[in-house]
């Protein structure tokens, strides 16, 4: 159990940054 809460916040935070990056590659595509 504690090892699934502790992965949660990381894996938030690493889709927050692949979102991120995703919005960045759209705007940036011509």
């Amino acid at each position: 159990m504690s090892v699934k809460v502790n992965l949660h916040p990381q894996f938030l935070y690493a889709m927050k940054v692949l979102s991120g990056l995703l919005h960045f590659f759209h705007e940036y595509k011509p």
